[in-house]
């Protein structure tokens, strides 16, 4: 598979830190990546860089070919690599559908226009993507109204309005329990395998990385370390050193 991003020596420093040191990695279209690693490792730095929301002290970012290093979120987004972030990034005081609307101005090429007719031309295809993520049901509550776990698919909702290529997902499941974590990541794989888009997502929930990544990809003081499939990156000495310690080596896979 040809990669949908590719990463080539980033680096990224504050004082005399390297938050990133030189990090090379790529995602293949439609491939489901993890990065993980300890606290300060630099994953969420990384994800900031590739997505725009800070400049690089070096290295490049390519994405579908096309060097982004630089551009803007709004220039990236467009380009269809959308992302989500820690703490959920909706309009409270909004509807449901309304803050899917909004994205989908967002997305709009065609340039401004009122929003009421914005809002009966997307209506529709608001709705679509909330049915894609099981909120449907839920379309005229306030998003304040929303249980945790639904904001998270709310979220994936706003980010599906770029018809993105690649959803970078920082830590995703972060303040769900463990069922609501899966169910969350059985719904990506579920858009992925409808979209054919890819995905990347950092994570602290090992039982979620080991489960749900095809790769896993580990960063330690701003150096990506190690790199493999689940089963080998689990088992690695250098990733049970800086990382895992005492975790178990034999977390299940996903059934």
């Amino acid at each position: 598979m040809s990669p949908v991003l590719e990463v080539e020596g980033l680096c990224k420093s504050y004082g005399g830190v390297r938050a990133v040191d030189g990090v090379s990695f790529s995602v293949p279209a439609g491939q489901v990546r993890a990065l993980i690693g300890p606290n300060g490792a630099g994953k969420t730095t990384c994800f900031q860089l590739i997505s725009g929301f800070l400049p690089p002290d070096g290295g490049r970012v390519r994405f579908r070919g096309a060097d982004i290093t630089g551009r803007s979120p709004q220039q990236i987004v467009r380009l269809g690599l959308a992302r989500t972030f820690q703490h959920c990034a909706v309009f409270s005081s909004m509807t449901v559908r309304e803050n899917v609307q909004m994205a989908l101005l967002a997305a709009d090429r065609g340039g401004f226009a009122p929003w009421g007719s914005f809002a009966r031309r997307n209506r529709e295809r608001a709705r679509e993507l909330l049915v894609l993520v099981g909120l449907a049901d839920h379309d005229d509550q306030p998003a304040h109204n929303l249980p945790f776990a639904d904001l998270k698919r709310l979220e994936v909702a706003i980010a599906l309005a770029h018809k993105p290529a690649l959803l970078l997902l920082d830590e995703p499941t972060a303040g769900m329990a463990l069922g609501e974590r899966f169910a969350l990541m059985e719904l990506l794989l579920d858009l992925r395998r409808r979209l054919g888009v890819a995905l990347l997502f950092t994570e602290h929930d090992l039982e979620v990385v080991f489960r749900f990544a095809e790769w896993v990809m580990v960063m330690d003081r701003g150096r990506l370390v190690a790199e493999g499939p689940p089963a080998a990156v689990r088992t690695d000495p250098t990733v049970r050193d800086v990382y895992l310690g005492d975790a178990p080596t034999s977390l299940p896979a996903r059934g």
